[in-house]
């Protein structure tokens, strides 16, 4: 009875084991395709990208005016230190004119200052002039060496000033667009011309 048994199971696990290799063994169909070469003219790759400039600067006045003129149009091209834009400059040109006057005026009394401390000092090593007035040519001359050098400095100022009325390619580049027309009345540092490179453009 026992061996009856044994054979039934036996016989159970032989066709078990028969029936997963044979499920096993089942071979599904595979399709296969031939990939092109990435050196075939053919192949192509299409990526959504945004193009931008390498560079690109949003150029403005120093000052406050009114825009004189603006010499380029959207799309020009413009080397770099060509005058991209001007400003209205009557006021900084009557400023840098004040300035002029007094620095020569300035400049003309320090130059007889330094003539008139060089004769009291030659007298007073002589001992044909008093201390007293000795000290007052001195503070004289230092006086106006001091007033020459604020009008030195003053005058630079205007002459950077009107240069600012210019706005100057900083480099090689296009014009984007333009911000403002001519005749527009802008802010101090408003913005005027938006400025681009030639550079390779990223993506």
């Amino acid at each position: 009875m026992k061996t009856k048994y044994v054979l039934f199971f036996l016989i159970i696990f032989i066709f078990t084991a028969c029936k997963k290799d044979a499920e096993e063994e089942i071979i599904r169909p595979v399709k296969i395709q031939e990939i092109n070469s990435i050196q075939n003219e053919n192949f192509n790759i299409d990526f959504p990208a945004q193009i931008s400039p390498t560079q690109k600067t949003i150029l403005a006045f120093k000052y406050a005016g009114k825009i004189k003129n603006i010499n380029f149009e959207s799309g020009d091209f413009v080397k770099k230190g060509q005058v991209i834009a001007t400003m209205d400059n009557k006021d900084y040109m009557v400023n840098l004119e004040a300035f002029s006057k007094k620095y020569e005026a300035a400049k003309a009394v320090a130059q007889n200052a330094e003539v008139q401390f060089s004769r009291a000092e030659k007298l007073y090593k002589g001992g044909a002039l008093a201390k007293k007035d000795y000290d007052n040519a001195v503070m004289q001359k230092n006086v106006a060496i001091s007033t020459f050098k604020e009008a030195s400095t003053g005058l630079e100022n205007a002459r950077n000033t009107l240069n600012d009325t210019k706005i100057i390619a900083p480099y090689d580049g296009y014009i984007d667009k333009k911000i403002v027309e001519a005749g527009t009345v802008i802010p101090e540092g408003g913005p005027v011309i938006s400025f681009i490179s030639n550079e390779i453009t990223d993506i």
